[in-house]
């Protein structure tokens, strides 16, 4: 899977393109995967029976048709999974630097 989390500017655009792909995705099951794309695969894979590796495939393709910056397999996207995860930003405490 390329994509990790589809940022919050571009959400309406990609989850409006998810629903056009899967229209028995309803916008209230999206909405609760907060943008998490193994989330939304894990949708994908339970209401339509694909194998995991399928539906990350087309999630992906479906991401990058949207042409937004969720498009874009980049670094601002691990970034957002640090902060989730209260990392502290790759930057090393004073304690940590030698």
């Amino acid at each position: 899977m390329m994509h990790t989390n589809i940022p919050e500017t571009d959400w309406k655009k990609v989850k409006s393109e998810i629903q056009k792909t899967w229209s028995g995705l309803s916008g209230n099951d999206l909405e609760k995967t907060y943008g998490d794309v193994r989330a939304i695969s894990g949708l994908v894979q339970k209401k339509y029976g694909l194998k995991r590796d399928e539906a990350e495939r087309k999630l992906d393709e479906v991401i990058e048709r949207c042409g937004t910056a969720a498009g874009k397999a980049s670094p601002s996207s691990s970034r957002t999974e640090e902060k989730r995860a209260g990392a502290h930003g790759g930057h090393p405490k004073k304690s940590e630097r030698r």
